[in-house]
């Protein structure tokens, strides 16, 4: 399994856009996250069919953006009536009040990702401005929306352990201190975000287990995993393992059946079905 190094913030700026580009060529990112509603969303999309291996996600915008969908269908997400809430205070803030309808983060998530797969894009995964996800109230509808644009993955937005230990130790005055404090709160949703995605049958990553999502009836499957540290260094790939997914889709209807009356018999003529493993017999 690779390690996997993504970019935000996809179509932001044209900088943006050049430097992921050539991250990637450089073989140090391996996928990007776009905005949908995004600036420069046209160039990024050009810079992603330019760049066929790299893997591009959707980065749902809820908070601090311009929606997909006109605001009069979103009211509660655009309650200035124009975009998003400026502030992820006050979007937390009200969504815990319950001043945001969740059909309407569906719809608006569906839309976002609409517009990737209309660009002509295969959408790898999800993630979310500012982490916002990282909510039940916000993830739940997310999942529902991946699921009807069938996005098999989202990101796990908590840290692991490894990386709360590498955030230097500060004064309590300090914003790398207040960050501490936030991630270790944070944790608290994170048995939360573990049970709804796998409920929900979308793949994310979390310790020592991955689920593989999508895959294709007949098919072989070869699967290894790596470990990494916190310097950067990584361990050797596992011995491989090996699956081939069972055939499921059964051949398509003979069609054209045909009769011919003889003598003594009867003969049958048909048009020749189809299937993903190949036809055996009638």
């Amino acid at each position: 399994m690779p390690l996997i190094v993504n970019a935000d913030d996809f179509g932001l700026t044209p900088g943006v856009n050049r430097s992921i580009a050539e991250l990637h060529r450089a073989h140090a990112l391996s996928s990007a996250t776009l905005m949908a509603t995004a600036a420069f969303f046209d160039d990024a999309v050009a810079t992603a069919h330019a760049n066929p291996q790299l893997e591009v996600g959707c980065h749902i915008l809820l908070v601090d953006g311009t929606p997909a969908l006109p605001p009069e269908q979103i009211p509660t997400l655009c309650p200035n009536g124009q975009s998003f809430r400026p502030s992820l205070i006050a979007f937390v803030r009200d969504l815990f009040t319950f001043r945001i309808r969740a059909v309407e983060i569906t719809a608006e998530a569906t839309a976002q990702l609409r517009r990737l797969q209309n660009a002509g894009l295969r959408v790898s995964h999800i993630d979310t401005h500012k982490h916002t996800h990282l909510f039940s109230g916000i993830l739940r509808p997310l999942l529902a929306a991946a699921q009807a644009a069938q996005v098999p993955a989202i990101r796990n937005p908590f840290e692991p352990d490894w990386a709360l230990g590498a955030t230097p130790r500060t004064n309590s005055g300090s914003a790398t201190w207040f960050r501490r404090l936030a991630v270790i709160a944070l944790q608290s949703q994170h048995r939360a975000f573990q049970r709804a995605v796998r409920a929900s049958g979308v793949a994310t990553t979390s310790g020592t287990s991955y689920s593989d999502t999508g895959l294709t009836d007949a098919t072989a499957y070869s699967y290894t995993v790596d470990a990494f540290d916190t310097t950067g260094d990584t361990s050797a790939q596992s011995a491989p393992a090996t699956v081939t997914t069972p055939d499921t889709e059964p051949p398509s209807v003979p069609a054209g059946l045909k009769l011919t009356l003889a003598a003594s018999s009867i003969n049958l003529s048909w048009t020749a079905s189809t299937d993903n493993a190949g036809v055996s017999g009638y």
